[in-house]
């Protein structure tokens, strides 16, 4: 049988611009027709065209479009459905901001706070001891202050907490925690899938202060590893309330989890007034699809919750970070938000010291799905 160009479908105009840029990136060929790009929703349908012998393949990545796009068309009401919030804390500054974070959101989610604390079993020199057993008490008395200590932090901790529950007449919300020795990243996804949290809150250390904690190696694996949500909070933020809040950027990359992503970022901010730009940055000049995918994705968003105020943009510079920063300046933007996917740009900003720099640059929270 010879080459042939065929009708496959005639969808809705967010359905054709999520079919066409799915069958791009699969390597189909395609082209719309009767796209109305002034009223997108009236008419009787935006036709996709391709060859006949890429049908089969076609048919298969519109049963994923459909499947994908009937979870994000409900609810229609700003509800959320997260009930637990995890939180690893060291004690630090930059942990208990993180906990003052997480409060404002429980308060507003109804949800349970999980204090998490992993101590660590420093490496201690090893001397000669003629006695083996004294050596031994002395190692096991020193291991147990550290954990009388971490014992001691974290109740004080969660007791603050408590006690601003109680100041602030707070109903709905408990607070508990527990802790364990180990590698921080370990336990702490060990804990994830344990006790299944809607979201997990992350202090970052600040300037000055050591890469290799949990801006870098250990929040990357968290993200890496967690199917969980990763509200990754930098200790310079300076934190007032969830009102100084106003406005998310969602940078994306145009992947096929975008649909999702969206929804679970619209779930955890639904009872907040926040404004969400969708904006996606190119070094190249922007194709005429990548505007009508980003519509699309307005689509969704205004879809799935009509009460949202949303704003789609194509940002186009040399240096993508740069231009985020400027658009973060520019738009009062307060959260940054993008999944991680081997084609996001989050896998570029995984490295440790673009971590850093965007932590430092933007000074704001950073909300990662994993995909």
């Amino acid at each position: 049988m010879g080459k042939k160009i065929i009708k496959i479908v005639a969808l809705s105009y967010t359905e054709a611009i999520l079919f066409k840029s799915d069958l791009e990136l699969a390597g189909i060929e395609c082209f719309l027709k009767n796209v109305n790009l002034i009223q997108p929703d009236i008419g009787s349908g935006v036709e996709v065209w391709i060859s006949n012998n890429d049908a089969d393949n076609a048919l298969q990545i519109l049963d994923d479009i459909k499947k994908r796009l009937d979870k994000v068309k409900n609810p229609r009401k700003k509800t959320s459905q997260i009930k637990k919030i995890l939180v690893p804390v060291d004690f630090s500054e930059h942990s208990k901001n993180a906990c003052l974070f997480a409060l404002d959101f429980a308060e507003k989610l109804k949800a349970e706070i999980h204090l998490f604390h992993v101590y660590f079993n420093p490496a201690v020199d090893i001397q000669f001891y003629d006695d083996i057993y004294a050596y031994q008490a002395k190692l096991d008395e020193y291991f147990k202050e550290v954990e009388s200590y971490a014992e001691e932090a974290l109740k004080s901790q969660a007791q603050t907490l408590k006690d601003q529950i109680k100041q602030k007449k707070i109903k709905g919300v408990k607070v508990n925690y527990s802790m364990t020795s180990g590698i921080i990243a370990d336990e702490i996804l060990t804990l994830n899938r344990k006790y299944q949290p809607g979201l997990v809150v992350l202090g970052t250390k600040g300037k000055g202060e050591k890469i290799n904690d949990i801006v870098g190696s250990v929040t990357a694996k968290i993200i890496k590893n967690s199917d969980v949500p990763i509200l990754a909070i930098p200790s310079e933020f300076t934190y007032s309330n969830m009102k100084a809040i106003s406005n998310i950027l969602y940078a994306t990359d145009f992947d096929d989890s975008d649909p999702s992503s969206l929804r679970k970022l619209m779930s955890i901010v639904a009872p907040f007034d926040m404004k969400i730009f969708c904006v996606h940055f190119e070094t190249e000049h922007p194709e005429s699809w990548e505007e009508l995918y980003l519509e699309g994705l307005k689509d969704i968003i205004n879809d799935a919750c009509r009460d949202y105020k949303v704003e789609c943009d194509l940002v186009e510079s040399i240096d993508i970070m740069d231009s985020l920063d400027l658009f973060i300046e520019h738009h009062d933007i307060g959260l940054l938000s993008m999944t991680t996917h081997k084609r996001n740009i989050i896998a570029r900003m995984l490295n440790p010291s673009i971590t850093k720099k965007i932590f430092e640059k933007s000074n704001i929270p950073m909300l990662v799905f994993h995909d």
